[in-house]
């Protein structure tokens, strides 16, 4: 069960003018993987979200309301790095039940492949084309997470171009998807990959973020 201090926590971020980012990598029964959250918990709490009258929006629909000045509160925006295929599997059919709307960050030089970029979390399949297809075609956002899931910090101008620009050329030539947004893996972004995501007429909201694990299920 979810502690007071978590709940809390989360409650409070809710409560203020802005609208809370809630990060997720994995949905599956995973309990060595602290990335992971199982499809139980991960229902649980949509549950909460919807029991709390939490409003749940889609990322563009976040910067239009940025842009125009509206106050947030009580808003999140879902979101699931890496595009795994769990998502397609588990994560999918559980939004579509609450008809709750979300985005999937891939990294498209690793579509159909694994997501072997060196962290502790297990290696596991990246979607396939075919699968990103179908979660655009249901109206999920699909988002770039670069082409090699690159630490945008760590690489030089030329690469942190050729990240952004051939993942954006792959999604929209591919997938064919227009307004398109970004979200830096392992968290490190920067000037320098701020300034390139505007350069590319870009977009990603992702400055805020509440990750639930299954540390503190809602029940």
């Amino acid at each position: 069960m979810i502690t007071s201090s978590k709940l809390l926590e989360i409650w409070s971020a809710l409560r203020g003018e802005q609208a809370r980012v809630l990060l997720y990598h994995s949905i599956s029964d995973s309990p060595s993987d602290p990335l992971s959250v199982s499809p139980d918990v991960f229902c649980r709490q949509m549950e909460w979200l919807r029991e709390n009258g939490i409003r749940v929006i889609s990322s563009q629909a976040l910067v239009s309301a940025i842009q125009g000045g509206q106050i947030l509160s009580r808003t999140v925006l879902l979101t699931f790095d890496d595009a795994l295929t769990d998502f397609y599997i588990a994560a999918v059919p559980i939004l579509s039940d609450f008809h709750y709307p979300g985005t999937v960050f891939v990294p498209t030089g690793r579509v159909g492949q694994a997501s072997n970029w060196g962290t502790k979390s297990p290696t596991r399949p990246v979607m396939t084309e075919l699968q990103l297809k179908e979660v655009a075609a249901l109206g999920f956002e699909v988002g770039s997470h670069t082409v090699n899931h690159a630490s945008l910090t760590d690489i030089d101008h030329s690469t942190l171009k050729s990240e952004l620009v051939e993942s954006l050329l792959y999604l929209r030539g591919k997938i064919d998807i227009d307004s398109i947004s970004l979200a830096y893996p392992f968290g490190r972004g920067g000037p320098r990959w701020a300034m390139c995501c505007w350069r590319l007429k870009c977009c990603s909201p992702m400055a805020c973020r509440l990750t639930w694990k299954n540390s503190s299920a809602v029940c």
